[in-house]
């Protein structure tokens, strides 16, 4: 007997596995490249901060996760003496990647997006001027489709249609994100930013 070959779908697409982030490192190299969509303005090394034209509020990050020297909202001409005080304490001035801070006096909402067998999760705060750390400490909940509704509500167009595509990426993760009333970022017309996905 001859085998028939299956004849799929034109639009017929195999299934993929899903991404997976595994550690810190490996989700700190992917937001440095753009793998997130829409960042802040950002530089690989103190030295290319200065050579720009930029003179806002700078956060600065490390990029051994294993130490904390990390600050948001430095004065850009303070930015030397705060680094300064880091290497004395140990710290690598080649390790720091500054980016600018973003405006958390025009927070809508930020927290931490994850689904799991039981359906889509929201943690979230919508209190303004807290760092992420100090929104998850006392957060909101949703579950299901009031979870997903809540982003699409927050969210503008372009944000929202970003996110379902990191999502269908990373279906297994978590998304840590923060969404602003304006347009903020790099990327035209976007008011949110994924600072994270993890599976970790």
């Amino acid at each position: 007997m001859s085998k028939r070959k299956l004849k799929l779908p034109k639009n017929f697409k195999y299934p993929v596995e899903p991404e997976v982030i595994d550690c810190k490192s490996a989700a700190y190299a992917l937001f440095q490249k753009g793998e997130f969509g829409n960042a802040p303005r950002r530089w690989s090394s103190l030295e290319d901060l200065y050579a720009s034209d930029y003179r806002g509020l700078v956060t600065v990050r490390y990029a051994n996760p294993d130490r904390s020297y990390t600050a948001a909202h430095i004065p850009f001409a303070e930015v030397p003496a705060r680094v300064a005080e880091w290497v004395s304490k140990g710290a690598d001035a080649r390790l720091f990647r500054p980016n600018e801070s973003l405006p958390d006096e025009v927070l809508a909402i930020q927290g931490e997006f994850f689904t799991t067998f039981g359906g889509h999760n929201l943690r979230y705060s919508t209190a303004k001027g807290l760092s992420m750390r100090q929104a998850m400490t006392n957060p909101q909940y949703a579950e299901g489709y009031r979870a997903l509704a809540l982003m699409a509500h927050f969210m503008d167009a372009n944000s929202m249609e970003d996110f379902r595509e990191l999502l269908e990426r990373f279906p297994d993760s978590v998304f840590e994100f923060a969404t602003y009333e304006r347009p903020v970022g790099v990327l035209p017309r976007r008011n949110t930013i994924i600072f994270e996905i993890r599976n970790f």
